[in-house]
């Protein structure tokens, strides 16, 4: 049967836990650091070992926006709408009849043009 996702490994755990002991015994992180100390190329050998060979992440483009950028920004899109208020094209519009004909009217049969 198989174990489930996620499950560790008997035989892994039971390793990690027996060196684990033995670390403990033998002094625990005060006399690895000492033999570290004395080890340098040999204990960051292992340091990056233990090191995930893969990492799964996404990075997100992050922009600043500084205050002086947003008034700027603010002034300009202000600009920009006004003169597209001041630009409004006008063009003629046919007014329908009630049955949806250019029914009659002020000029002769062709519906009312506003504009």
């Amino acid at each position: 049967m198989a174990r489930p996702k996620g499950a560790r490994n008997k035989l892994s755990a039971d390793v990690k836990d027996n060196v684990l002991a033995v670390f403990n015994r033998l002094g625990g992180s005060a006399t690895m650091a000492e033999w570290a100390q004395a080890n340098l190329s040999e204990f960051y050998a292992i340091y990056a070992r233990l090191l995930p060979k893969q990492v799964d992440a996404t990075i997100v483009e992050v922009h600043e926006v500084r205050i002086a950028d947003a008034s700027v920004l603010a002034e300009r899109l202000e600009r920009a709408l006004s003169l597209r208020a001041e630009t409004v094209i006008r063009q003629p519009v046919a007014v329908l009849g009630r049955d949806g004909s250019q029914g009659a009217g002020p000029n002769g049969g062709k519906g009312t043009l506003l504009s």
